[in-house]
């Protein structure tokens, strides 16, 4: 699946460069579009900390 199949409210988990213990998991606030290619989707934690994560990235989505 790729960051343009996402939609709002999506729960994904993924994982982070520094910390590949265990996966965070957090739910699809915003998705941003440029014509390069570059996907990006803001993912809200429960913490209320966000992260951006795009297509390069180890992330899935968790149903």
């Amino acid at each position: 699946m790729k960051v343009k199949d996402l939609k709002i409210d999506d729960r994904v988990a993924f994982y982070t460069d520094y910390d590949q213990s265990a996966p965070y998991e957090g739910v699809v606030t915003e998705l941003y579009y440029n014509f390069k290619g570059k996907e990006m989707a803001q993912i809200e934690l429960e913490n209320g900390w966000y992260y951006n994560i795009n297509d390069d990235d180890d992330w899935e989505v968790v149903y």
